[in-house]
């Protein structure tokens, strides 16, 4: 992300900005991006049966089409804490969220606000199941 030169501080005192960053497992993208690049030709992807497929490859494109951003727990707010939290996540054929598994965490308030988030994600129809490792930071800017 390209940072941008700022003016000098005023004297007065500086309110916190809260930054809520999300990070696809997708090598080449902008995270304003909202596309995703996955394995939609991948073989065996239709077949009943086969289960979900790893998406994050460079055998295809699903296009995230709608996003919600987590809300930054207002504990950790608090606390000035910053956090990161990698999860799984399943797409349905239909593009809907099905399960999300947490990886890891730094805190269980990030985790929840994490996943209450990408739950409420939408992609375009895959036609198969797909699981897509979502990375989430939590940063105070």
């Amino acid at each position: 992300m390209a940072a941008t030169l700022a003016a000098p501080k005023p004297p007065e005192p500086k309110k916190t900005a809260l930054k809520t960053e999300i990070v696809k497992d997708v090598r080449h993208e902008d995270p304003s991006d909202a596309q995703a690049v996955g394995s939609a030709g991948v073989a065996g992807a239709g077949q009943a049966g086969s289960g979900p497929v790893r998406l994050g490859g460079a055998g295809g494109t699903i296009t995230l089409i709608r996003r919600v951003e987590p809300v930054y727990p207002a504990v950790m707010q608090a606390a000035r804490l910053p956090g990161h939290v990698l999860l799984d996540a399943i797409i349905n054929p239909d593009g809907t969220i099905g399960d999300v598994t947490v990886l890891s965490s730094t805190n269980e308030a990030f985790a929840q606000s994490a996943v209450a988030a990408v739950k409420r994600w939408r992609y375009t129809p895959l036609g198969f199941q797909g699981i897509l490792t979502v990375n989430v930071n939590f940063t105070l800017a």
